[in-house]
């Protein structure tokens, strides 16, 4: 799920990101906040 996050960050030219939350389970559920 990270990998996926990094990517949009990639995307975007983001310099970072910072994973505000995440919830293994089931599912995963992961958020995150991308800084330019």
């Amino acid at each position: 799920a990270e990998a996926v996050i990094a990517q949009k960050a990639k995307e975007i030219n983001a310099s970072e990101y910072k994973i505000t939350s995440a919830r293994m389970g089931n599912t995963v559920t992961m958020s995150a906040e991308l800084y330019k």
